[in-house]
């Protein structure tokens, strides 16, 4: 390791333009003492990592914060640090069970470690990189608040992913929110009052965030899913595809496969009453009218020829009900890699009074048979 102390680094590699800063912090408790976390105890803290190769580590005199150059599977990545006030914002979502005595500690923490970074080449090993970033620096974290994706994770969750030799699932590295509109107007029901669905986080990706309009509560779960499934597509494939492209997201029993597109929503929302939820009108917002497109379908082969987009709304009800979404093969291999290293915790658990478990398996079919069958593998 190269201490480069008061000396400010020169950048290994010139950043995406079209990637955002990933920002996570660990937040630390009220009682903790101050010199658990200030800058020479994180440096003394990144010297002893075993999660990650540190190859430089110096501090940033103008931003008066350390920094580091990790090497992490063969990639290089730049960080960034620097304790600052930290305030649950409400647009945050906790996505893990967080116990009493965290829950009164994040309610009192106004202090954090924050972790700067531009992403990789894969999207979600540079995450799970930043997991045990946060982690080597501040393992005594109550929580990790990801202010690109509006999450907050739990530190036992954040301690069982930094160790793992597997990454946690895409869908961590995202949030979607659904806004509803107003149902002032009684003569509208429940059922129909509109929503609007949009990712947070896919830019830091390098990604346009993803979004679906004019979708209704009875309809919402559906289309979640929809744009849940394109948003891990993506992520999983380390790519979104272009503007207009085509992607087999899914497929319906009744009518065949789910071809997904999207649109820059400068390019489309005039299409849209103004005052829908995620209409012209809520576009005032800095989140909301930067790099985002809006998800469309392609119904045929004639329609993405003439760039003929339909919107998520068309598919019937009943489509969804045996709807495949589409897996990759990178992200089988990733579930089945994370269920095989944690194994143990099936069968502690399956030793509990009234426990029980699903589990799938996947199990050769016999030789003979697998020209009949049309597989060499029967998933149970």
């Amino acid at each position: 390791m190269e201490n480069t102390t008061n000396n400010r680094l020169e950048p290994v590699n010139v950043p995406d333009p079209d990637k955002t800063i990933s920002c996570m912090a660990a937040v630390i408790p009220g009682n903790a003492p101050e010199d658990s976390y200030t800058s020479q105890a994180v440096m003394d803290r990144l010297k002893q990592a075993t999660l990650f190769n540190l190859e430089k580590l110096g501090y940033d005199e103008e931003n008066d914060c350390p920094v580091a150059t990790v090497c992490y599977e063969g990639e290089i990545y730049e960080f960034q640090f620097d304790y600052n006030q930290f305030q649950m914002s409400e647009m945050f979502r906790i996505s893990h069970h967080l116990n009493e005595e965290n829950k009164k500690l994040l309610e009192g923490a106004d202090t954090a470690l924050y972790v700067n970074m531009y992403y990789g080449s894969d999207p979600l090993k540079s995450f799970h990189l930043q997991l045990k970033v946060l982690e080597t620096i501040y393992p005594e974290n109550i929580a990790i608040a990801d202010y690109s994706a509006f999450t907050v994770y739990s530190p036992m969750w954040v301690k069982l992913a930094a160790e793992s030799t597997v990454p946690p699932s895409p869908d961590y590295l995202y949030s979607v929110h659904g806004v509803r509109g107003s149902d002032e107007n009684k003569n509208i029901k429940e059922e129909d009052v509109q929503v609007w669905f949009h990712t947070h986080g896919l830019n830091r990706c390098g990604f346009s965030e993803l979004e679906i309009l004019d979708s209704t509560i009875k309809n919402s779960n559906n289309h979640y899913n929809l744009l849940n499934g394109m948003a891990r597509r993506s992520v999983s494939d380390r790519a979104l595809v272009e503007e207009g492209e085509c992607l087999f997201l899914a497929q319906t029993q009744q009518n065949g496969p789910v071809i997904t597109t999207w649109v820059n929503w400068e390019e489309v929302i005039d299409s849209y009453p103004e005052n829908i939820p995620g209409g012209r009108k809520d576009r005032d917002n800095d989140d909301h009218n930067g790099k985002t497109g809006i998800v469309y379908l392609y119904l045929s082969q004639e329609d993405y020829e003439n760039k003929k987009y339909s919107p998520v709304t068309i598919i019937p009800e009943e489509d969804y009900e045996n709807l495949l979404i589409m897996y990759s093969s990178d992200e089988t291999a990733r579930m089945s890699a994370l269920a095989r290293e944690r194994i143990s915790y099936l069968k502690k658990g399956l030793q509990l009074e009234k426990s029980s478990s699903i589990v799938k398996m996947t199990i050769p079919v016999d030789e003979e048979l697998r020209e009949e069958a049309g597989t060499d593998w029967e998933h149970i």
